[in-house]
């Protein structure tokens, strides 16, 4: 019982601190946040870029429109 006792601690120690290390490097953001910033700004804006400020100046509707149609008579 007390070798039980003794590897669930040892267990529960190592757990703790690989979390502390993922916690404090950022592991989850870094793996989960910038993907999602990139398919955040193509739902937005069209443009897979991890930038929302550049992004969203690419944005088609910011483009100079130019009429393809000839002038009437």
């Amino acid at each position: 019982m007390l070798e039980y006792a003794l590897l669930a601690f040892t267990i529960l120690m190592i757990w703790s601190a690989v979390m502390n290390v993922i916690k404090n490097k950022q592991f989850f953001q870094t793996v989960f946040g910038q993907p999602w910033a990139r398919l955040q700004n193509e739902i937005e804006f069209g443009i897979p870029l991890t930038d929302s400020k550049l992004a969203g100046s690419q944005h088609p509707s910011g483009y100079g429109r130019h009429s393809t149609h000839a002038e009437g008579p």
